[in-house]
């Protein structure tokens, strides 16, 4: 049930991207955050790259970038670069929340990967 206090699996982060070697140096950074359980905090969202947050509740644009909008179940987290990156390695790092207060070790999930741009 959305909203419970109890949520035994962890929020989950899947099909991010990009990975591996990039098309271009302005990709689109993605991934998809779902909790069937209790629910998304959407406001515990946070896209960064390199260290920078690029989508947060506290940059006041997470819901620019998050579709379909206030759907607490899950969503997609997609981020046009518009400052062309610099040919190497870069990380991106998403990280979400569910409304369960309890497990403590359950309540908070991380994804970080790495692609590259050769440009």
């Amino acid at each position: 049930n959305i909203g419970t206090s109890t949520d035994i699996t962890a929020p989950q982060i899947t099909n991010a991207a990009p990975t591996g070697t990039t098309a271009t140096n302005t990709p689109t950074l993605t991934a998809k955050v779902l909790d069937l359980q209790s629910g998304v905090q959407l406001n515990s969202i946070v896209l960064a790259l390199d260290g920078g947050v690029l989508v947060s509740s506290a940059t006041g644009n997470m819901l620019s970038y998050y579709s379909p909008a206030n759907d607490q179940a899950g969503g997609t987290i997609s981020y046009p670069v518009e400052s062309p990156l610099a040919s190497g390695n870069h990380t991106a790092q998403v990280t979400v929340s569910h409304w369960g207060t309890a497990p403590a070790n359950m309540v908070t999930t991380t994804l970080s990967w790495t692609f590259y741009v050769p440009y």
